[in-house]
């Protein structure tokens, strides 16, 4: 939406909020428990204006796959949060998208499920109050306090298994379960810093 007025002027095309994004459904086949079904849809939005939503958190299914963070890391993620979720906002324009898909195929006695996500955030904002560990020595802080911050972040997951239907057990008993995520995170500029991450988990004879 479009608002102008005495507390600012903005333009919102969505949020970065997953349920206030403009969503799109790509593909549809089947309904979940269908022996096929298919589901990729994608979602998106654009802000800019005097006040701006604070910058997204990564998908839960990405942060989860982090485990224990170091110093460092969180000093990242204080940042980020600190900086795109000032009070008041800051001004500037953020922008960002992502894809996600989910497959599952059920046959006879054997199912494979194949879920991934793709997407990133990226915003320009004018800090009007950086936090004072970014500041640099000379009291300068981005371009004319101009600063821009972004995240890509990836994640699949794997699941392939068998139905079991016997006297003795009952479920589904995965013979493979892979999951890995990537997430890069930059700043810049003055400071300017880059972080990357990478995760993976494998389980096996593993049933339900």
């Amino acid at each position: 939406w479009m608002h102008g007025g005495p507390d600012g002027d903005y333009l919102y095309i969505g949020e970065p909020d997953p349920d206030k994004r403009v969503s799109l459904e790509l593909i549809k086949i089947g309904s979940p428990g269908d022996m096929l079904f298919v589901d990729l849809g994608a979602t998106a939005y654009f802000d800019a204006g005097t006040e701006l939503p604070a910058f997204p958190a990564l998908p839960s299914q990405v942060s989860s796959l982090q485990g224990g963070k170091s110093q460092s890391d969180n000093a990242v993620s204080t940042m980020l949060q600190i900086i795109g979720g000032a009070s008041p906002p800051n001004p500037g324009f953020m922008f960002g998208a992502e894809v996600h898909g989910n497959i599952h195929l059920s046959l006879l006695f054997l199912y494979a499920q194949v879920s991934a996500e793709l997407g990133f955030d990226v915003a320009l904002e004018h800090v009007t109050n950086p936090p004072g560990g970014c500041v640099q020595p000379d009291g300068s802080f981005g371009l004319n306090n101009w600063y821009g911050m972004g995240q890509f972040f990836a994640w699949f997951s794997l699941d392939v298994g068998l139905h079991v239907d016997a006297w003795f057990f009952h479920g589904d008993v995965d013979l493979i379960s892979y999951e890995a995520s990537c997430v890069l995170q930059a700043g810049l500029p003055n400071p300017s810093w880059v972080r990357s991450e990478e995760h993976t988990s494998e389980l096996q004879s593993h049933h339900d």
